[in-house]
């Protein structure tokens, strides 16, 4: 939920501080924007959480197979979508 939270302010903070500080309009329908920007990023750090909630103990390097596998995806989803 820290997670969630931290992201969604960072999205929001981004979006609404540029246009106060430098004293210009705001951008039309920022609000629905920065909702689904700060939603849609979130695969990644669900997927990562889920990752790294597996016990530390599992047989033959699963976990840190895993945790591989999940990083690249992320990435290269995030590099992708460009």
């Amino acid at each position: 939920m820290v997670l969630v939270l931290v992201r969604t302010l960072w999205i929001f903070g981004t979006a609404y501080a540029p246009p106060l500080v430098r004293g210009r309009p705001r951008v039309p329908h920022l609000f629905a924007h920065s909702l689904i920007l700060s939603w849609a990023g979130m695969r990644g750090v669900v997927s990562l959480a889920v990752a790294l909630a597996l016990p530390t103990t599992l047989p033959g390097g699963e976990r840190e197979a895993l945790l591989i596998v999940t990083l690249t995806v992320i990435v290269f989803t995030l590099l992708g979508q460009d």
